[in-house]
């Protein structure tokens, strides 16, 4: 016989989570095309290889999208999209 899953208690927090992020997206979308520069001063000397710089509304835009596409199934796609953005 297959257990169930347990119940998850505090789901209000994860609605919470979802609410502002979902928010922030929306409202990266007027914001514009963002440029950074990477020659000065985003690296440092002890370690090259590790990028400094402030990620811009337009990285949070690509990585919330990525996401989108990697958790919701793609024939659910339009209808996330109009109910959420």
């Amino acid at each position: 016989m297959r257990r169930k899953k347990p119940i998850e208690k505090h789901f209000g927090l994860n609605k919470k989570s979802f609410d502002s992020v979902m928010t922030c997206y929306k409202q990266s979308h007027f914001t514009g095309a963002h440029a950074q520069t990477y020659d000065e001063g985003s690296y440092s000397p002890s370690t090259p290889a590790v990028y400094r710089g402030k990620p811009t509304t337009s990285d949070f835009r690509i990585d919330c999208d990525l996401v989108f596409r990697k958790i919701v199934p793609p024939e659910l796609m339009p209808r996330f999209r109009r109910a959420y953005v």
